[in-house]
């Protein structure tokens, strides 16, 4: 079993979304915290945070996923549902097919998973209490597949195979689907698995937790941090800051710089028995230069992200993830210049 990409929502509003890669946010998508808006565990030292959608309003997370695998979210409905919007969907780049679980009955909690409007099945989710829901998917033919989990119990399966394209990728979305404000529905992370993942194991809820760097590594090149004197001081700053950064005036090939997550336990406030991924973000603009992120277990190789482009006028998004950690690791993250 492997994760592709994974995220936990923080203090972002909804203009720090936007430059960190999401698409569709707006005034309507603002972080919440408290008794009851947060999906997490007894024992997390620090403030969690979950995203408000307001109903109707959908959001587009920043990568591309695989064809083929699996995506998961743990949200919540404050009052009442409201019908025909999409809890979790993914939709293809090619020509927009999708899989999703949406809402079909407001007054009980009845979502359906579709693959492309073929139903395969429905689950009740009452409103007022969090739910884990997940699908895996196989978009990657011209028979699109899926089958739709909630709390970790199957709720259906369907095949379709009125399909011109396959899709070579997907995006991955969720929308509001409570009918009142505020605190008309909460979503508190995301998660996307390989292919290669059990489709057990990608239904089992989990809990994603943001770390946040704590130290200076190593650098190759002159890096200069925005203000202060340390880099992890302006690249690991939670909740994201697009204003802070580190850049070299005059980039080279195999230039990098390294921070590291060196207190794993205390940021979890457990000693965890397993750790299924890591993802490092990074946001960065430039000119005529291509960069991507990686991340590793300190004692292991590091695992690296595609290769992106950044865009001088805007932030661009990469991303890296590893499954090679452990709950008593020290997470080396790195961006670095191709």
């Amino acid at each position: 079993m492997a994760v592709v990409w994974s995220w936990a929502f923080g203090a972002e509003t909804h203009t720090e979304l936007d430059f960190m890669g999401w698409g569709g946010v707006s005034n309507q998508t603002v972080p919440v915290t408290g008794a009851g808006k947060v999906y997490t565990y007894s024992s997390f030292p620090g403030t969690k945070y979950s995203l408000e959608l307001r109903k109707g309003f959908m959001v587009t997370a920043p990568p591309l996923l695989p064809a083929t695998g699996s995506v998961a979210t743990a949200f919540k409905v404050q009052s009442t549902y409201d019908n025909n919007n999409t809890v979790l969907d993914i939709v293809g780049n090619v020509d927009g097919d999708r899989c999703e679980i949406v809402v079909t009955n407001s007054s009980t909690g009845t979502v359906a998973g579709r693959v492309n409007g073929t139903v395969a099945g429905t689950a009740t989710l009452p409103a007022g209490d969090w739910h884990y829901v997940s699908f895996t998917y196989d978009m990657s033919t011209t028979t699109y597949s899926a089958e739709f989990f909630a709390n970790g119990v199957s709720f259906g399966s369907a095949t379709n195979s009125n399909f011109t394209n396959a899709q070579t990728g997907v995006a991955v979305r969720i929308e509001g689907v409570g009918q009142f404000i505020p605190n008309a529905s909460l979503h508190a992370q995301l998660l996307a698995y390989d292919n290669a993942t059990s489709a057990a194991d990608a239904a089992t809820p989990m809990f994603v937790t943001r770390l946040d760097p704590n130290l200076d590594t190593s650098a190759v090149g002159s890096w200069t941090p925005s203000s202060g004197g340390t880099n992890v001081g302006v690249t690991g700053t939670n909740p994201y800051d697009n204003s802070t950064y580190t850049e070299e005036s005059s980039p080279s090939s195999a230039d990098n710089v390294v921070t590291q997550v060196s207190n794993l336990a205390t940021q979890l406030g457990i000693t965890p028995s397993t750790v299924l991924g890591a993802t490092a973000h990074t946001y960065s603009s430039g000119s005529s230069i291509q960069a991507f992120a990686s991340i590793r277990d300190s004692g292991g190789a590091y695992t690296d992200g595609a290769t992106v482009t950044p865009n001088v006028g805007d932030t661009t998004y990469a991303f890296a993830t590893s499954t090679g950690i452990t709950g008593t690791s020290t997470i080396n993250l790195k961006y670095e210049i191709v």
